[in-house]
This record gives structure tokens, sequence and C-alpha cells, in this order.
């Protein structure tokens, strides 16, 4: 997909993160993550060991901020391919709108539902398939 915003909740800030973002760096994307917004410190310590890791630079990009304020941004900014994360409906609303102007995949759990982020269909291959954009590529063949 190329950049992938990734949204995370407010309740089990670093297991819910950590979930959204492996399976976007599996398979290949750069994240633009945004931290829960009431327990952000276990992001921006998530952040300072990926700094020190073997991880290249800039893969992943942790923000803090008022979720109200970065959503119209993640939704419209037109490097963003793909949007995943949890909101509620307002925000699942005003996500997809934003979204439609650069055509752009979104995939969002639902507040509502409360995520077992424990559960076995948290994680999966499933997961990285969703953030994987298949292209056909033509090679021309004799004279």
């Amino acid at each position: 997909m190329g950049i992938v915003g990734i949204i995370a909740p407010d309740e089990a800030p670093l297991l819910a993160l950590i979930s959204l973002i492996a399976p976007a760096i599996t398979s290949g994307n750069v994240v633009v993550a945004l931290a829960s917004n009431p327990q952000p410190y276990p992001a921006i310590v998530l952040g300072e060991m990926l700094a020190t890791s073997d991880l290249p630079g800039g893969v992943v990009n942790i923000l803090t901020g008022q979720r109200r304020e970065m959503l119209p941004t993640f939704a419209t900014h037109e490097h963003i391919r793909a949007i995943s994360g949890v909101a509620n409906a307002d925000e699942r609303r005003q996500l997809k709108l934003g979204a439609a102007e650069s055509v752009k995949r979104v995939r969002l759990q639902r507040t509502e539902d409360a995520p077992d982020w424990f559960g076995e269909n948290a994680q999966g291959l499933h997961e990285i398939r969703e953030l994987i954009e298949f292209k056909t590529t033509w090679h021309p063949i004799g004279a």
C-alpha cells in the first residue's frame, strides 16, 4: 500500500497499537500511528524502543495529539494510502468520507464492539492481507 495510517484505541494502548502496527510493517508498509489520546505514554516508549532497534528509521512514526484534530488529516492526506484502526461511529463516518476523496482503503474496527486484543482473531494472516495491494505487471516477450 505504501503509507498506512493507524488509529489506536483508548483502551489497551500498547497491545492494540502493536497489534495494528505489526501487520502493516510485516506487509512492507510504512506507518504513521496516532497514539491513544488519554494514555499516550506507552506509545511514546514504544517509539523510543523502535528508534534504537534494527527497524529502519521512518518505518514507524508515532504521533500524539487530540484525536478529533488529527483524524481529518488522516482521512484526507493524499500520501496515506490506507487507514487501519479502531473508531466510534462518528469517527468512522468522518474517516470514510475523507478517504473517499483520495481513494484510500479504510479498515476500521468498531469501538462499540470492544475488540479483544488477546483473542486469536486479533492477529493473523488476514490482518496482513488487508494491507497489501496486488498489482498486475505486464512483461513483453518476443520482438
